[in-house]
């Protein structure tokens, strides 16, 4: 029975450590992104992201609000963006008069193609 306080203790604490580590991430595996307002002195907030890597990469972001539902309530997308490397490119911006919930944006995926010579899918 001693060991039952000891391993609810220990779920606890790793199920808070998931929850918390990736939600407030900026830079997951060399691909950064963040929220700036009054993007380039402009009256826009945008999503920016930059990749970190030698090759290109496809990134899958979540975006809240991108939309609106039927009934009028904002909802996400996803925005599907080639980064190429060492560069700041834009994922989505908002107008500077919303005054909604959000916004947010966050990496879900990334994956990158490669090739041999000759254009050859690797096995």
């Amino acid at each position: 029975m001693k060991r039952f306080p000891i391993a609810i203790g220990s779920a606890a604490f790793l199920l808070a450590g998931a929850a918390a580590g990736s939600g407030f991430a900026s830079e997951v595996n060399d691909i950064s992104w963040n929220l700036e307002t009054n993007y380039n002195g402009g009256n826009q907030t945008v999503c920016i992201a930059e990749n970190y890597h030698n090759y290109p990469v496809t990134a899958v972001f979540n975006v809240y609000p991108a939309a609106y539902d039927p009934d009028g309530n904002p909802a996400p997308t996803t925005a599907v963006v080639t980064l190429p490397p060492y560069t700041e490119s834009r994922v989505f911006s908002w107008a500077a008069g919303y005054s909604g919930p959000g916004p947010n944006c966050s990496l879900l995926n990334y994956s990158v193609a490669v090739t041999t010579p000759g254009g050859v899918q690797p096995e």
